[in-house]
């Protein structure tokens, strides 16, 4: 595996649990990518796979070539349990690899930006082999590595810690999904699953790419139905009365928690949109048309 995927402690700084307070909140979008995206879109969305490891619990990490000039990579992990779902994203590179700002931070970035736009690490933990600095924080998912000059050089998110068990609202709002969808891209994307599937005409629909990237994209027919064409699904939305005639119910299914969904008049295009619960909040899960 790539030379940033585990971590030999050789020094570790306690910071202190009072600087939990301005840490900034978990995440599971890095760089355009979700955890729990399938690994088809996340192959799909690179030209070359660099390396492919499984360790010996069966766990599987694939290892991109994201940008050549800025030695620049992405680093996918796929538990043994739910093989083609990754729960972790990571980017590394050089100052000026191309990316999406993560809570503002860019690679090449220094130890003061982290500060800024991270808050304090509970934990610094050096890497003697590397050089470099492990920036950890607890009750967070992701973490970063500064190398010997203070320049981010790898950011990594990893699993659930830090979000909700269970979301604030009892029941997903089809107002605050109306709003995200208008605003699209990275808004829309905080009300969706990563295997989120749209149903039309007897074809499925869902992300085939990094899921900010297929949202921006009004080409591809998951974007035209959710965003862009005609009847599209926040444009149906948008009416006040269509979102006050929709009757919504409990949908139970064999994993925990259970889900919602939202089910339409006739004359109305879509007949259903299913919600489920993932990182702290209700995000749509299905979408059907008639």
């Amino acid at each position: 595996m790539n030379r940033r995927l585990s971590f030999v402690p050789a020094l570790a700084v306690a910071i202190g649990a009072s600087a939990l307070r301005a840490q900034a909140p978990s995440q599971r979008e890095l760089n355009g990518f979700l955890i729990g995206q399938h690994r088809d879109p996340i192959a799909a969305s690179f030209t070359r796979i660099l390396q492919v490891d499984t360790t010996p619990d069966g766990w599987v990490y694939r290892t991109y070539v994201l940008d050549r000039s800025h030695r620049a990579y992405m680093s996918f992990k796929f538990p043994h349990d739910r093989p083609d779902y990754t729960v972790s994203v990571q980017v590394a590179g050089d100052s000026g690899t191309p990316m999406v700002p993560f809570l503002g931070l860019v690679l090449g970035d220094h130890r003061e930006s982290v500060l800024t736009h991270l808050g304090k690490p509970t934990h610094i933990t050096h890497e003697n082999d590397l050089n470099l600095d492990l920036y950890a924080y607890d009750h967070r998912n992701y973490s970063v590595e500064l190398d010997s000059l203070g320049r981010v050089s790898s950011i990594q998110i990893l699993g659930d810690d830090g979000f909700a068990k269970i979301p604030p609202n009892p029941v997903p709002s089809l107002d605050s999904l109306a709003l995200a969808l208008q605003a699209g891209g990275d808004s829309a994307l905080q009300s969706l699953a990563p295997d989120l599937e749209i149903y039309q005409g007897g074809k499925t629909f869902t992300f085939r790419r990094a899921a900010l990237t297929e949202l921006q994209d009004d080409t591809t027919r998951f974007a035209t139905l959710l965003l862009h064409g005609p009847n599209n699904v926040a444009t149906i939305l948008q009416n006040p009365s269509t979102r006050s005639t929709a009757t919504g119910s409990i949908r139970v299914w064999e994993r925990a928690p259970a889900g919602w969904v939202w089910k339409f008049p006739v004359s109305v295009p879509i007949s259903e949109i299913v919600y489920t619960v993932g990182a702290g909040r209700w995000r749509v899960w299905e979408i059907r048309y008639r």
